[in-house]
């Protein structure tokens, strides 16, 4: 199970951060990847998901949460995102 997220940076630098965390059996979350990003658009949360899933898995049937940000069930229902 992944959870997938983002949120706005403040101060100097104004993009957008990625992170993919997972919690264990002890209930401690473990942050998988992450990607500081100009926005949250479905080509970068696209690009994320390829990343998360040549780097980090190549399972099928990962279970996924997310806040059901548009751009985030854009990108995974797009076969190219693997």
């Amino acid at each position: 199970m992944i959870q997938i997220d983002g949120t706005f940076l403040y101060g100097k630098y104004k993009q957008k951060l990625l992170i993919a965390t997972v919690v264990d059996s002890n209930s401690h979350v473990f942050p998988l990847a992450f990607a500081i990003v100009d926005e949250e658009s479905q080509d970068s949360l696209g690009w994320f998901m390829a990343c998360l899933r040549h780097h980090v898995t190549d399972k099928d049937n990962i279970c996924v949460i997310s806040d059901r940000h548009l751009c985030i069930l854009l990108a995974m229902n797009n076969l190219q995102n693997g």
